[in-house]
């Protein structure tokens, strides 16, 4: 139950509030802290994530929203878009802000 909680802080402050939408400053080495603890949930690597998620928020609920539940239902706006081949690629023009961090590429 530890594990869970601090894996889904991880996720909610980190791969969604911090490096998706940017809510918050902090240091750079808890930024790191941050990434690592995010990466622990397997959700994929820290860039990938927030430029898909950059790209939700872009075309939330249009045939281009990478995990609409109008487009694939539940199961794939929860968990199977994380497994399609088709989301596997990083595009990093959607995280220029973050790339300039080498470790985060290096995570990525």
């Amino acid at each position: 139950m530890i594990l869970y909680v601090t894996r889904m802080f991880g996720v909610t402050a980190g791969y969604h509030r911090y490096f998706s939408h940017r809510s918050y400053k902090t240091s750079r080495v808890f930024q790191l802290l941050l990434a690592l603890l995010a990466m622990s949930s397997a959700q994929r690597g820290v860039l990938w994530w927030a430029a898909h998620h950059r790209h939700h928020h872009r075309f939330s609920d249009t045939p281009w929203d990478v995990h609409s539940p109008i487009r694939g239902g539940f199961w794939h706006a929860h968990v199977l878009w994380i497994l399609d081949a088709n989301n596997d690629p990083t595009d990093l023009s959607r995280v220029r802000d973050l790339v300039r961090f080498p470790e985060l590429l290096w995570l990525n």
